[in-house]
This record gives structure tokens, C-alpha cells and sequence, in this order.
């Protein structure tokens, strides 16, 4: 399961792709899910869990990725601090986003465009997850 969950490419999901192709954001079919959009790894414990973070602006169009920065740290006003943890406990597995705004204004902005874009995510992250399962099958 930990393995199908790092080798999942964007070409096996094909709505989280035409969304990324909606917004000009890089859709290629052979990247690795989990370092799209410019996340980084926070902490791993292989087989068990994992978590990757950025920071940026998620409302515009290329979601303002600031590359290079301490996600934990971060405090610079307008953006928002993202964090997606995957556990799983050799049963079930199963994802979490958390986000910090760094100011007021940010976090009004972010609820606003999460409330277009929250349906969405949980589209992309119920396929992502029937992905990792059926790659999970074949190991």
C-alpha cells in the first residue's frame, strides 16, 4: 500500500488532471502526485504516515507557490500554510488537509474559494484514493 501510495502519477487520475489543466497548473500524466504544486515533504514514517506541505495563494490561478520556505514557519501576510497527511494502520487508508491563513484577510479569501473548490478536492482525493487501492492490488 505505501508503495502505490508514492508511485500514483497524475495520468491515473484523470479529473484531479482536467482540473489542473482548468487552473494552468502542470497536469503531466507522469508526475508523481505527491510532489505536485510544488508540496514538500514534512515527515515520513514509512508505512504508516506521511505529510507534505507548501505555502501559497491556492485562490489564483497557479496557486502562488512559494517555493523554498519553512512551511511551519512561514508568517509572510496574504497566503496560507497547507499541510495533507496520509496514515495508514495497515487497514485503512486515509487523508487529512489542515491550513493556517497568516493573516485575516487570507483566511476570508481561502473560505471563499474553498467553498467552489471543497467539493472538488474531496472528488480528487476519493479518486486518488481508488488509485492507490487498485495499484495497491496489483503489488
Amino acid at each position: 500500500m505505501w508503495a502505490a501510495l508514492h508511485d500514483v502519477t497524475l495520468g491515473e487520475l484523470p479529473v484531479a488532471r482536467l482540473l489542473f489543466r482548468l487552473r494552468g497548473l502542470p497536469s503531466d500524466p507522469a508526475g508523481g502526485i505527491l510532489t505536485l504544486e510544488g508540496f514538500q515533504r514534512i515527515a515520513e514514517e514509512p508505512g504508516r504516515e506521511l505529510v507534505v506541505g507548501a505555502v501559497g495563494k491556492p485562490w489564483t490561478p497557479r496557486a502562488g507557490i512559494r517555493r523554498n520556505v519553512d512551511v511551519a514557519t512561514f508568517a509572510e501576510p496574504g497566503y496560507v500554510r497547507m499541510a495533507l497527511n496520509v496514515t495508514y494502520d495497515g487497514r485503512e487508508l486515509a487523508t487529512e488537509t489542515r491550513v493556517a491563513a497568516t493573516d485575516g484577510p487570507a483566511r476570508v479569501v481561502f473560505k471563499l474559494y474553498w467553498l467552489v473548490v471543497g467539493p472538488f478536492s474531496g472528488i480528487v482525493r476519493r479518486e486518488w484514493l481508488r488509485a492507490i487501492a487498485g495499484r495497491a492490488r496489483e503489488e
